[in-house]
C-alpha cells in the first residue's frame, strides 16, 4: 500500500526478466517470423509481442539471425559463424564456410535437426520460405556481398546448392565414400567450388 493507505494497481507495460522470459521471447519470435517472414520481422516487433524491452531480446539471443536459429531449432549461432568467415582472407572463405557448415550439421544433433527441417519443407511452405530468406540473404548473401561484384543473388544461390547437395548426399543419403570421408578431405574438394561463387566474377 501507499502512505495514504490506498493500494496501488500493478504497473503495466513491458515485463521484466524472470522465469519464462526466454520461452516467451521464443514463442513471440516464432509467431512473428510465421506472420511476417524472416526479413520483415524485427527484434522490436518480437519484443513488443513478448511484452519485453528489445534490449532483453538481444541479451538472451543476440542478433536477429541467432534468435531465428533458436526459434527454428537450428543448432548454430549464425552471427558468430558469418563474422568468423568474414574475418579470414577472401581467398580462404570458401574452405572456411564448408568447415563451418560441418561444425553445425555433421554431428548427431545436427543430422537429426536437418532431417526434421528438410522434412517440414514439404508440408509447411511458409517455413521453407523463411529458411530460404534466412540462408540466402542473412548467411550466404552477406558473405557474397562482402566480396562485392555482380550477380550476387545467383552466386549465393549456387553456393547454397552446393551446400545442400553436400548435406543431402553425406548426411541424409549417407552415400559412400562421401559419408565417411574426413572433413578436411571434403573441404579440399568442395572449398574451391564454393570459393568460385564467393569471389567477384571477372570482367
Amino acid at each position: 500500500m501507499s502512505s495514504s493507505g490506498i493500494e496501488k494497481p500493478p504497473s503495466r507495460g513491458r515485463r521484466a526478466a524472470g522465469s519464462g522470459t526466454r520461452e516467451r521471447i521464443l514463442a513471440a519470435a516464432r509467431a512473428e517470423f510465421a506472420e511476417r517472414g524472416y526479413l520483415a520481422a524485427s527484434v522490436r516487433a518480437i519484443a513488443r509481442r513478448a511484452g519485453v524491452d528489445p534490449g532483453l531480446v538481444r541479451h538472451y539471443f543476440g542478433a536477429k539471425s541467432d534468435l531465428f536459429a533458436a526459434a527454428s531449432g537450428i543448432p548454430a549461432q549464425p552471427e558468430r559463424l558469418v563474422s568468423a568467415v568474414l574475418r579470414v582472407p577472401q581467398e580462404q572463405r570458401g574452405e572456411h564456410l564448408v568447415r563451418a557448415f560441418f561444425t553445425v550439421w555433421d554431428n548427431p544433433e545436427g543430422r537429426q535437426r536437418l532431417r526434421a527441417l528438410v522434412g517440414s519443407f514439404a508440408t509447411q511452405p511458409a517455413e521453407l520460405a523463411r529458411f530460404r530468406e534466412f540462408l540466402l540473404q542473412e548467411i550466404l548473401g552477406r558473405v557474397v556481398a562482402a566480396a562485392g561484384g555482380r550477380d550476387q543473388g545467383m552466386r549465393a544461390a549456387l553456393a547454397a546448392s552446393q551446400m545442400f547437395g553436400l548435406a543431402g548426399v553425406r548426411l541424409m543419403l549417407e552415400a559412400e565414400p562421401l559419408a565417411s570421408a574426413d572433413v578436411e578431405e571434403i573441404v579440399g574438394w568442395v572449398g574451391p567450388t564454393i570459393q568460385r561463387y564467393l569471389d567477384p566474377p571477372e570482367g
